[in-house]
């Protein structure tokens, strides 16, 4: 128990490093201060091109990849890799370095099911596409479309793991529930 809290605290601490505040620096920028003051691809990608969206993007998504495949490696359940990518992603949104003012942490969760299971991802997408064609809004149909990873991971890999999974989901649908006040 004392080695799952320690792997969460780590993996908190590296959520909460935030690529697109670096990426802001080097080009003499503070992202949390300009566009939607969001440190994320998104704003990134508003304000410094469309080329830094793609690297912050890829940036993140690795932070989510990266506890998946260490758990992975380690022999860890799915449960347990699940639940040390929301501490990635919990770190992201809440970061401790940046006054738990961090991004949205749906890159990192996108990044994590890549290697998770790509299938769930895959489904995921199609769920995001068939909302998005009745509700036509980007964003909202693709953080929505995130809820097909609940019953993808309970049916696949049980309870525990779906469980988190529910955790996870909820935690970027939360970060994003700007997109659906009326």
């Amino acid at each position: 128990m004392l080695q799952l809290i320690i792997f969460f605290i780590i993996w908190y601490l590296v959520g909460s490093i935030l690529p697109a505040l670096y990426v802001g620096k080097s080009k003499g920028l503070d992202l949390r201060a300009e566009g939607s003051g969001n440190p994320g691809a998104r704003n990134a990608g508003r304000v410094l091109g469309k080329s830094m969206f793609f690297v912050v993007l890829f940036l993140d998504a690795m932070k989510g990849a990266l506890p998946i495949m260490v758990m992975r490696a380690l022999g860890f359940s799915p449960a347990i890799m699940l639940l040390m990518l929301f501490a990635v992603i919990l770190g992201h949104c809440f970061p401790l370095f940046h006054r738990l003012r961090g991004g949205k942490g749906a890159a990192s969760l996108l990044g994590g099911m890549i290697v998770f299971q790509p299938l769930v991802l895959l489904l995921t997408l199609i769920f995001s596409g068939l909302l998005y064609s009745w509700i036509r809004k980007k964003t909202k149909a693709a953080v929505l479309g995130l809820s097909a990873i609940i019953p993808a991971v309970f049916i696949g890999y049980g309870e525990w793991a779906g469980i988190v999974a529910i955790c996870l989901v909820a935690l970027v649908i939360y970060t994003h529930r700007s997109y659906f006040i009326i």
